[in-house]
Formats: structure tokens, sequence, C-alpha cells
């Protein structure tokens, strides 16, 4: 049996060109649920708000909290391709919160009126959360 040369580099091309889409597509492919997470916290009397990790930074860069209610934040991470893998507090106590793909509630005790900073691990990336 007699293989043509053409056929089989065509095959193997195509085969090579299904195949490193499918890892693009793995990668590129939005992991997190169109659903608010935080929908449940809210109803139950928690501040909620959303912080987009994105490959520049946090957005939006400061959010506004109210003095004495507990708060959830999620840190909603839309893509793999970002150096941010973790968020750290000193002002808030938070050591190293990891931050996946996709939703990353961060809970919050009741604050004090202040500003309270935040950054990612590597110090490059940082935001205020401000409490009234």
């Amino acid at each position: 049996m007699k293989i043509n040369k053409n056929k089989l580099l065509f095959l193997v091309a195509a085969f090579g060109i299904l195949c490193i889409g499918a890892i693009l597509v793995a990668f590129i492919q939005d992991d997190s649920s169109s659903v608010d997470p935080l929908i449940a916290e809210k109803a139950a009397g928690y501040q909620v708000a959303t912080v987009q990790v994105k490959e520049d930074g946090f957005e939006p860069k400061q959010i506004e909290l109210q003095a004495g209610v507990p708060a959830k934040i999620n840190f909603k991470k839309s893509s793999r391709f970002t150096c941010i893998k973790s968020m750290i507090s000193k002002d808030l106590g938070i050591i190293d919160a990891p931050l996946a793909t996709g939703n990353n509630i961060v809970a919050l005790p009741e604050l004090k009126p202040g500003t309270y900073r935040y950054h990612c691990g590597m110090y490059m990336f940082d935001g205020v959360i401000t409490v009234k």
C-alpha cells in the first residue's frame, strides 16, 4: 500500500493545527460563572464588592465600604494570563490569599473608618479599600 506523501503531510498538518487550537481554547476560555456568587451574602447582610483581577492590575483600584458592616469582596480573575497569583494586605491582616481563575471571595470583618491598602504578591499592582 503506497501512501501519497502530500496527503500524509496535509493530514499531519491538519491534526497539528487542531491540537494547537484545542489547547488555545482551553487556556483562553473563561472559567468563571455568569451568576454572581455574592447574591446570598448580600441577602445575609454583608456588603459586597467585585474587583476584577486583570493583566494590568486590579479594577477598580479603589472601592468604598461602609464602616461597621461585614463585607465580602470577590477578586474575580478572568484570565490565566496574569502574574497576579495572590492578594496581600497587612492593613487587613491578610498574609497571602491565593487568587485562582474565577471567583475568589475574601471575607472582611466589620471595619473601622479608614484606608486599607492591598497589593498582589509581587507588590506590582495595588488597590485601596476606603471605609466611611
